[in-house]
């Protein structure tokens, strides 16, 4: 029985198995999609396992509280990194339980501030927070996924990390940042399904390593077909009910499906949420609005970024 865990910003998942998991789980720490972890070989067993059991054909998931027992060949698990995805509900749960959250957004830092981004998908985050390394010389912290919030619900809040790659869409490059467009590889493809996954340094973007305080909290929506920029307050019922959905997808698993080989779904993934982690998050929702002062930030993408690095 071969044993090793995971660390992601404190919090640790342990795993023992039937195969040896450091060698893939190396490899898949060097991939954009997995916020940054570290892996320690041979460590005693933590609050959190997942037990992984090499078979033939048999799939099955089993979750409890605080452990997750898995049997599946190994291909059908993608040569482990099914099992870094069975260990991000623990992970969500603990980081959850000590005052952070992970969102689907983007942020950045601008003098040592941060700006978190949120929108639905094809809103503009990722050319926002593109916009504003370029023109104004922001830091990325993170695109795609970012942690946020404080260890005291009175503390301020703060960015703590970010998923550090960039999925660009040749759509809103070609007519925003053309000069990129090198990024892309040659496909006949739909320009808005034609995306491209970048190291924010081929881009000339900085990196942001550091936790960061927040300056301000913005939703924005790039609309090239407007000439002016309409701004107003984010506290709306949709706007609610979007961070509603936003800050709990992880923790409910409601984003997290283990998939094999095929894109087959392999088993279930239980809700980890609890009426004290909905009241944390509450409170760290209420605070953006109000305390950050949460703006909706509508119109070209120029104007959009401008207004944001002003109040900064």
């Amino acid at each position: 029985m071969h044993i090793c865990s995971i660390e992601v910003d404190g919090w640790r998942v342990a795993f023992k198995s039937s195969r040896d998991l450091t060698p893939a789980f190396l490899r898949l720490a060097e991939t954009p999609a997995f916020l940054g972890f570290d892996i320690f070989p041979q460590m005693s067993i933590g609050e959190y396992k997942i037990y992984y059991e090499e078979s033939s054909n048999e799939v099955a998931i089993k979750y409890s509280p605080k452990t997750a027992v898995i049997r599946a060949p190994w291909h059908s698990i993608q040569e482990g990194e099914t099992l870094l995805y069975a260990a991000f509900p623990f992970i969500e749960l603990q980081r959850q339980q000590h005052g952070f959250v992970t969102v689907h957004s983007a942020a950045v830092s601008i003098n040592s501030r941060a700006v978190l981004i949120l929108g639905k998908e094809g809103s503009g985050k990722t050319i926002t927070a593109l916009g504003l390394c370029r023109a104004y010389g922001a830091q990325l912290i993170g695109n795609d996924l970012v942690i946020i919030g404080s260890q005291n619900q009175e503390d301020r809040i703060v960015t703590h990390s970010g998923t550090k790659f960039l999925s660009l869409r040749y759509e809103s490059i070609s007519r925003n940042m053309p000069d990129l467009l090198h990024l892309f590889p040659e496909r006949d493809e739909d320009p808005w399904l034609r995306k491209v996954i970048v190291h924010p340094p081929k881009a000339n973007i900085d990196l942001c390593l550091e936790e960061t305080p927040l300056c301000g909290t913005f939703m924005v929506h790039v609309d090239e077909t407007k000439d002016g920029l309409f701004i107003k307050s984010a506290d709306t019922l949709v706007t609610r009910l979007y961070l509603n959905e936003n800050f709990s997808r992880y923790i409910r698993g409601t984003c997290i499906a283990l998939l094999g080989e095929k894109l087959q779904y392999l088993g279930y993934v239980p809700s980890f949420d609890s009426e004290a982690l909905f009241t944390k998050r509450t409170k760290l929702m209420n605070r953006l609005i109000t305390e950050y002062s949460m703006k909706f930030v509508s119109g070209p993408l120029e104007k959009v970024v401008k207004y944001i690095a002003s109040q900064c």
